[in-house]
């Protein structure tokens, strides 16, 4: 059977690395995660994913994603001008020329400028979870004939997160960047968290 919890669980790898992504300041990166968010959800509900991609896209964000600014045909232009071609330009299927994407304070989003319009990731990435949380509300209590069945069955296609059993301990002292000059990852000053005060970050085409 269906539920809420049942999706929580097969989509928290996903949901877990947006959250990472949102603490760690890796904006690009969680703007790629945002929108592959529609494909995953919009994927379970059919037998065959490989088919009708951008119809069901579109129409998955018509329904669950409430942004007055992005119809579904535009979530659908940006998903690929940013996925598929590491792009902000808009050739077709939208009214907008480009997207300027930012991570600032105060935040600058759903602000047009002409054909240009400019959205914060950070905003973005609240809207679609918003609709993902609608959508997980939605499909248990009233889906169409067969489609909780349908999910449920997909839901063992969706990548999860393999923890291997822990490792003998070391017998030689870890290595830091201190020692070695090349990258880390581990609690920063002693708190695990990283410094709140960042620049701002714009991802934009001219």
């Amino acid at each position: 059977m269906l539920t809420p919890g049942n999706l929580d669980v097969a989509l928290s790898n996903h949901d877990n690395e947006m959250a990472l992504c949102e603490q760690r300041r890796c904006d690009w990166a969680l703007l790629h995660l945002v929108l592959a968010y529609p494909d995953i959800c919009s994927g379970l509900q059919v037998t065959t994913p490989g088919v009708n991609i951008g119809q069901r896209y579109r129409a998955w964000c018509n329904q669950f994603v409430k942004t007055p600014h992005l119809t579904g045909a535009e979530w659908w232009a940006m998903r690929n001008a940013v996925l598929h071609q590491g792009s902000a330009a808009i050739k077709k299927g939208c009214v907008y020329s480009r997207f300027e994407f930012s991570v600032a304070d105060p935040p600058d989003h759903a602000r047009q400028d002409g054909t240009v319009l400019h959205l914060d990731v950070v905003r973005l990435a609240a809207e679609v979870k918003a609709g993902v949380a609608s959508w997980k509300t939605h499909l248990p209590a009233s889906p169409p004939a067969g489609e909780a069945t349908i999910v449920a069955q997909a839901l063992k296609r969706v990548a999860i997160v393999y923890v291997p059993p822990p490792a003998a301990p070391a017998t030689t002292p870890p290595r830091t960047r201190a020692a070695t000059g090349g990258p880390y990852f581990g609690a920063v000053g002693g708190t695990g968290q990283l410094p709140v005060t960042l620049p701002p970050t714009v991802f934009k085409t001219k």
